[in-house]
């Protein structure tokens, strides 16, 4: 019998189509490999997901309340994540983020080692551009990656794309719209403000984020730079 899962991975895939199909089953594929394997939960309804979740044997939760914009509420995944997850200690990924094989054993020690019941892990990513499926049956994926981004990657130095805590670490979120900026710092400075531990992981853990445009997000009008009402709105609810 194998390790008993002890973490809960958690995503919100975009539609699995145009720049995003590959970005994005690299990214599943790659947790898929984490050893001891952990719970992965793909939530949403959008294009490919459902079809992601079986091709991987992943948990699927198909309703997520979402804004006026159709774009998915952090406040309401984070609290449905930790209503249908396994286990106590979960990590929210975004789901274009990459990892390597050890990424959840330093999960898992982070854990085991922070000082406190409540914490929050956090990690820069680095940026990478890559557009074609890894090949992960390759023996050598994982050092080329590391050589590729040794060699090419450029680390996001003001943000996160993954969090780890354990469930209940926060009693309430505001309604931000996911991947529209602002959310993502909200946890860092919540963190701060109420004197949890906060645990950078960036020396011990490479993610990679595949560079990609936003023309995706439906509040900006198919633009495909990041800006525009829902930004507006959460750089206002983050107040940090």
């Amino acid at each position: 019998m194998g390790e008993r899962v002890k973490l809960t991975l958690f995503a919100m895939p975009k539609a699995f189509k145009g720049q995003f199909e590959n970005i994005q089953l690299n990214a599943i594929e790659s947790w898929t490999r984490l050893e001891p394997r952990p719970e992965i939960i793909l939530f949403g309804d959008d294009e490919g997901t459902a079809e992601a979740a079986g091709r991987f044997g992943l948990k699927h939760v198909p309703e997520v309340e979402r804004n006026e914009h159709g774009t998915p509420r952090v406040d309401r995944l984070f609290a449905q994540a930790q209503e249908v997850a396994a286990n106590d200690l979960l990590c929210y990924l975004n789901s274009d983020i990459i990892v390597t094989p050890d990424f959840g054993r330093r999960v898992l020690g982070v854990a085991a080692e922070v000082g406190q019941p409540e914490f929050v892990a956090v990690g820069r990513k680095t940026s990478l551009p890559i557009t074609a499926l890894l090949d992960f049956a390759s023996p050598s994926w994982e050092p080329d990656l590391r050589a590729w981004a040794a060699r090419e990657g450029r680390q996001v130095t003001y943000d996160s794309d993954f969090f780890v805590f354990r469930r209940g670490t926060w009693p309430s979120i505001p309604p931000f719209a996911i991947g529209r900026c602002y959310w993502s710092s909200w946890f860092m400075y919540d963190a701060r403000r109420r004197g949890l531990e906060l645990v950078d992981m960036t020396p011990v853990v490479l993610t990679v984020e595949p560079r990609h445009d936003y023309s995706h997000a439906r509040s900006t009008g198919g633009n495909k730079r990041l800006f525009g009402a829902e930004v507006e709105a959460n750089r206002k609810r983050f107040r940090g």
